[in-house]
């Protein structure tokens, strides 16, 4: 079925969304996912961030998957959030210790404006992504991976904890969650 499952939680990919109604309705109308193309642009993101995880691998210590192949995943019953992690990365040169490692793929215009304005402006919902991550695996920094689909580029931006913004949008998810209708947010 291409129907999207009904989330218990907020994931953490919609909770940085610019409007609280929208990110109600992501969460409480799930959409059906009828358009091929927008699903073959997700599978090629898949295949894309594997791709990067094996680069990474030859020069960097990267724990993508657990043990059993699943991916590392997180329930906050106190945050009402869930999500996924792309991995972890260690033995980067600027940092002994272990950043949460965020790969996305990028088309030629996005990536663009991605590498002049950085992960923050040009992506905001990435950003905060990212900040309620490094919250809930307790990692001081991120460093966040673009690929472009175009060109082959690979940008890297090494992405601080913030927790206060961590904390807005983790009390973001606590309200949608607890919203009965979309009057209820701003």
């Amino acid at each position: 079925s291409n129907e999207r499952p009904k989330k218990e939680y907020p994931s953490r990919s919609m909770i940085g969304g610019d409007c609280e109604r929208q990110v109600y309705f992501q969460f409480r109308h799930p959409k059906r996912q009828e358009n091929l193309r927008v699903y073959r642009i997700f599978e090629l993101g898949n295949v894309i961030e594997d791709h990067v995880v094996e680069i990474l691998r030859k020069k960097f210590v990267v724990h993508a998957t657990k043990d059993d192949g699943s991916q590392f995943n997180f329930t906050d019953d106190d945050n009402k959030i869930t999500g996924s992690i792309d991995g972890v990365i260690e033995g980067l040169p600027e940092s002994s210790k272990p950043h949460l490692l965020e790969i996305k793929s990028y088309n030629e215009n996005r990536f663009k404006k991605l590498t002049s304005e950085g992960v923050k402006v040009s992506d905001h919902k990435y950003y905060v992504q990212m900040q309620i991550y490094m919250h809930e695996f307790k990692l001081e920094k991120a460093l966040f991976v673009a690929y472009n689909k175009n060109t082959s580029e690979i940008y890297t931006e090494r992405v601080d904890y913030d927790e206060l913004c961590a904390m807005k949008y983790l009390n973001r998810s606590i309200k949608v969650y607890n919203a009965k209708s979309k009057d209820d947010l701003d």
